[in-house]
């Protein structure tokens, strides 16, 4: 297997889940705010905020697909999903090359 011989290809699907994510929320009319707030609607970090975990970056908080966007909806959940899967791969990979 090539567990931990190349943790650049984990990081790499990582990096395309979070671009198809960029694709999937790019609109803000397409997005409604759940809470007051004074950021504006980035996408990429919406994205991001919503595939890794353990940060929190105060957008997936604050925005969500419209409910009128089914697809949108359930990629949002499958893209949370994916990182849960993907991350610890990743860095299970980094601790074998590096460990």
């Amino acid at each position: 297997m090539l567990y931990g011989r190349d943790p650049l290809r984990v990081f790499l699907w990582c990096l395309l889940f979070v671009v198809i994510g960029y694709f999937v929320f790019r609109k803000k009319e397409k997005m409604v705010a759940v809470v007051e707030t004074d950021r504006s609607y980035r996408p990429f970090l919406y994205s991001l905020d919503l595939f890794i975990p353990f940060i929190d970056l105060g957008y997936a908080k604050a925005w969500k697909p419209d409910s009128e966007r089914k697809i949108a909806s359930i990629y949002s959940k499958i893209h949370q999903s994916l990182a849960w899967v993907l991350i610890p791969i990743a860095l299970l990979a980094v601790a074998r090359v590096f460990g």
